[in-house]
């Protein structure tokens, strides 16, 4: 318990001013930092992170948030889809080519989900630029989904989980457990949202968007810890990685929020609420 209180301590002593310099090239490096580790996890999940020609592209793609940033957006979005299919088919290509060739399936899955986890990132990144009064104002709504909605998923499950959600895929978590952590985490992006209008002068168009808002980005919460769960008990481990003591490594530690950045910057370009 010690040691977990211990790297959560440290945890929020780097991302918490990682996130506030949001619009200097510091994030940027996190972002790519955390999308590389997530590469490397499952690489590694999968028994391929010594395949180094099937390794190269997927580390490419980690690449994602500096172009993010960098590039424009309507060239960023022009350009992204193509580098993904030649990365696709640079890693089918080597796959092709492999004398010793490993399972297909853990090949593609190991490529969707660096995929995914980079978009998710990558998602954080755009995040910042959706509001010209600040950078990371919006984007921590991806943070506060998370952590309220895990948090206190927890403790309404330990209260009043009588039912299981999935015991197949995570024995502990409940019913009321993930309704509770939904509900708190609609109330937790109402409390945010009034903080951004009274304190930073946000403009924001609807609260009730803001609610339903809330509710996606909390269900999808519970569903983004799930997907991962279900990975690694598919693949038989306990946690992606030990770069976090006492919690794994970045895939573990940033499910939910790898699944809520992508979910909450298409909310937004949708809603226009900012």
């Amino acid at each position: 318990m010690l040691v977990r209180t211990i790297s959560s301590i440290v945890f929020l002593l780097i991302i918490l001013p990682c996130i506030y310099f949001s619009s200097t090239p510091l994030f940027i490096a996190l972002a790519v930092f955390l999308s590389a580790a997530s590469v490397y996890e499952m690489l590694k999940c999968n028994g391929l992170n010594k395949r180094i020609g099937l390794a190269m592209p997927m580390y490419l793609v980690a690449l994602t948030p500096i172009l993010a940033r960098y590039l424009s957006i309507d060239y960023f979005y022009k350009l992204i889809f193509p580098i993904i299919f030649v990365l696709s088919f640079a890693v089918m290509t080597v796959y092709t080519f492999l004398n010793d060739k490993p399972e297909l399936g853990k090949v593609i899955s190991t490529w969707f989900v660096s995929l995914y986890a980079t978009a998710g990132f990558t998602s954080l990144v755009l995040l910042t630029g959706v509001s010209e009064k600040g950078s990371w104002h919006i984007m921590f709504f991806a943070f506060v989904a998370a952590w309220v909605t895990d948090s206190c998923a927890l403790i309404c499950g330990m209260l009043f989980g009588k039912h299981k959600l999935l015991p197949s895929v995570s024995p502990k978590k409940t019913v009321e457990g993930a309704v509770g952590g939904v509900l708190f985490c609609i109330a937790a992006f109402l409390l945010y949202a009034k903080l951004l209008d009274s304190a930073f002068q946000f403009e924001i168009s609807s609260y009730f968007l803001i609610a339903i808002c809330g509710l996606v980005c909390g269900i999808v919460a519970v569903i983004g810890d799930l997907l991962f769960s279900a990975i690694k008990r598919a693949s038989g481990i306990k946690d992606f990685g030990k770069i976090m003591p006492g919690h794994g490594g970045v895939l573990d530690r940033f499910d939910s929020v790898i699944s809520i950045s992508l979910v909450l910057l298409l909310f937004i370009s949708i809603t226009k609420i900012f």
